[in-house]
């Protein structure tokens, strides 16, 4: 006779509430364009819009600090992050279409992070250290009343400060746009 044994991992249910820190949403708002960043008790943490109809770039507040998110250069490779006024970081084009993340930190080197898709389709992406640490992960819901795209976002591991928390959330929402924005260039 021959059996078998199968490991089979304890049954974990997904709650959308099962723990208010670590779920929020990217609203997609049309006036002004742009987008929010709300938890998931409904309080808005952040605010963030185009200037302009045809600009990449965007401007708002976050936690009460203005936030610039700012194309450099001719062909907008390279944004620059900035909160009040002064340079906090940079998002730039990776391999693969990949994006990285630098992160200035007053007395160490730069964190580099990757904003990236989550597997084979466009629907889902992570915000991670390497391929095998996501910190955040974003995943597209379609609102049928509203013909709007938002975004949920879970926390995956503690690797964000909480004062960070918003402000990684903004470059998020901004990377997720910029992404969905090169895939439709790219197809149409």
């Amino acid at each position: 006779s021959i059996s078998f044994t199968a490991h089979v991992a304890p049954l974990q249910l997904r709650t959308r509430y099962r723990d208010a820190m670590s779920h929020y949403t990217i609203r997609t708002t049309k006036r002004p364009r742009g987008f929010e960043v709300a938890t998931a008790e409904g309080q808005t943490l952040a605010q963030i819009r185009q200037p302009s109809v045809f600009s990449q770039n965007m401007e708002g507040t976050c936690e009460g600090s203005g936030v610039r998110i700012v194309g450099e250069g001719f062909w907008r490779s390279r944004y620059r992050i900035e909160m009040n006024g002064l340079p906090v970081g940079t998002i730039g084009t990776g391999t693969w279409g990949n994006l990285k993340i630098a992160l200035n930190a007053a007395d160490r080197a730069p964190v580099e992070l990757e904003f990236a898709n989550a597997g084979p389709w466009w629907s889902r992406y992570q915000l991670r250290l390497d391929k095998n640490m996501p910190l955040l992960e974003v995943r597209q819901v379609f609102r049928w009343s509203s013909f709007t795209t938002d975004f949920e976002v879970e926390v995956k591991s503690a690797g964000i400060a909480t004062d960070q928390m918003a402000l990684m959330l903004v470059v998020c929402g901004f990377c997720t746009r910029l992404k969905r924005a090169r895939a439709h260039a790219a197809a149409g």
